[in-house]
């Protein structure tokens, strides 16, 4: 894989949450956050990243209460999970 994904914490989360990959391969990297409808609402990263440890945080200030996708694509390799947020 090109890399390894760790899930969201916390999670659920009141104000923000973190998205933990580590890279181990160099790969372009997408993270996007998207509602329950399947439509992105927001890009957290979308770039390439070298071999490592990366962390990235979603501030979800501004969007409604709920719950929420991110898909993680890094190369070939997607992971998608839920995060919960609570106001």
């Amino acid at each position: 894989p090109n890399a390894i994904f760790y899930p969201a914490y916390p999670n659920p989360f009141r104000n923000s949450t973190s998205i933990d990959l580590m890279v181990t391969r160099d790969s372009h990297v997408k993270i996007e956050v998207m509602n329950m409808y399947g439509q992105t609402i927001e890009v957290v990263a979308n770039e390439e990243l070298s071999i490592g440890s990366y962390k990235f945080n979603w501030n979800a200030a501004g969007h409604k209460t709920g719950v929420y996708m991110i898909r993680i694509t890094a190369g070939d390799n997607t992971y998608t999970t839920k995060v919960v947020f609570q106001k």
